[in-house]
């Protein structure tokens, strides 16, 4: 049996469930926290919109099928074989707990980590791809199971329920139905998945985002343990970081899907903390401002282009970058005034979250430092997709021109 068309070891698969239209996903980073439990994700096929007529790109939803007795086993597995599901992002592995909960776990050797795959129809000894299959947990006997009437709640939606509706952390980047996922002790006729198997250019782009990962980690982990920078250990970093932008763009034109890989292994996340270590004053502030420097571009290019989704997902921050825009070490904050530009530009949900006082200070930068990307930074906050936004343009006016005016 050909190896392209039959499951084997360390083949990388989505698991579909078939009547629901959703995919198995977890959310998190290997070596950091998971950010969101096991759950469905609801991906409908509509003929209208063309993107869901072609499998998902999202790393969230890659697992990598190993065999029971060894992670290098590369044999064709065959129906009832005995496998793990090891999560792509968080390197974790699937498991059911005895109380029923399908969670993820760092160890490999633990049996709550194995499954079965049964034929709903058996053609053939192997696993086909898209063949239509049923899970069940060993350890238990309980079958994966889907609860098409309980929704999953994200844990950052649950963590902002007491933030004003009006905040930026408030927003809700992913408007995808989601769906939790159990055991049951019962096979159920409508939990049938496909096992798809993930495409070598989807896989290949995956696995050189997610080898980015341990770079960033290190420096984090560097500077809270307060190492200095030396020129070849920045060197080393800033190449990194040339090579991330790069990778986004693909002959000229900003890549969504490679952006959105910046969100699954949460790169966009470990480059803002990098960012919040203290630069004015640092020892090493030459070093560390040429890599702030270099992930301010890697951050500007994960905004270039019209994913909303991206913009939304990274509006949680706005709060801080707005404390850097006023940095002046290396022109810093113009870095930042042309970063936060290109995520409000076209967004009206961001952009009517931004108060008046954020306006204020960002005419008061203007006032001292008459730079383009301060007032390219007011424009898209004047003018959304062609409308033009009034209240902000009289309130710019007034703060801007007519005080100005009145004071000469």
């Amino acid at each position: 049996m050909a190896f392209l068309i039959a499951l084997q070891g360390g083949s990388v698969i989505r698991l579909f469930h078939k009547e629901l239209e959703a995919f198995v996903v977890a959310e998190g980073l290997f070596d950091d926290e998971i950010t969101e439990d096991v759950h469905l994700r609801i991906r409908e096929v509509d003929q209208l919109v063309p993107k869901s007529l072609y499998p998902t790109t999202s790393g969230n939803t890659f697992w990598q099928v190993e065999t029971e007795t060894s992670l290098l086993n590369g044999d064709v597995i065959r129906w009832e074989q005995q496998i793990r599901f090891r999560h792509m992002t968080t390197r974790q592995y699937l498991c059911i707990t005895t109380d029923r909960r399908v969670t993820l776990t760092f160890d490999s050797k633990d049996p709550r980590t194995v499954f079965r795959v049964h034929p709903v129809i058996k053609e053939v000894d192997e696993i086909i791809f898209d063949s239509y299959a049923r899970i069940e947990h060993v350890i238990t006997g309980y079958w994966l199971h889907a609860m098409r009437d309980e929704e999953y709640v994200r844990r950052q939606l649950r963590q902002t329920e007491n933030e004003s509706g009006e905040s930026l952390k408030s927003l809700r980047w992913d408007a995808a139905s989601l769906r939790k996922i159990s055991a049951s002790g019962e096979k159920v006729y409508h939990d049938a998945y496909t096992l798809q198997v993930v495409e070598p250019a989807n896989l290949s782009a995956f696995n050189y985002a997610a080898g980015m990962v341990p770079f960033l980690l290190n420096h984090i982990l560097d500077r809270n343990q307060g190492k200095i920078l030396n020129a070849k250990k920045t060197f080393k970093i800033t190449q990194a970081l040339e090579e991330l932008k790069n990778f986004m763009i693909v002959n000229g034109v900003a890549m969504k899907k490679r952006q959105k890989l910046m969100r699954n292994l949460r790169l966009i996340d470990l480059l803002v903390r990098a960012l919040q270590f203290p630069l004015q004053g640092a020892q090493d502030q030459t070093h560390l401002t040429k890599i702030f420097k270099g992930a301010y571009d890697v951050l500007y290019t994960y905004m270039i282009g019209n994913s909303r989704k991206n913009a939304l997902y990274f509006a949680k921050y706005i709060d801080f970058f707005q404390t850097q825009i006023t940095v002046k070490v290396g022109d810093i904050g113009l870095n930042v005034a042309k970063m936060i530009a290109e995520l409000i530009r076209d967004n009206r949900k961001i952009v009517d979250r931004i108060s008046q006082e954020q306006i204020e200070l960002f005419v008061g930068l203007l006032k001292i430092n008459k730079n383009y990307r301060y007032l390219d930074l007011l424009n898209v906050l004047c003018v959304c997709n062609g409308v033009a936004i009034t209240n902000n343009q009289t309130y710019i006016t007034e703060h801007w021109l007519r005080r100005d005016k009145v004071t000469e």
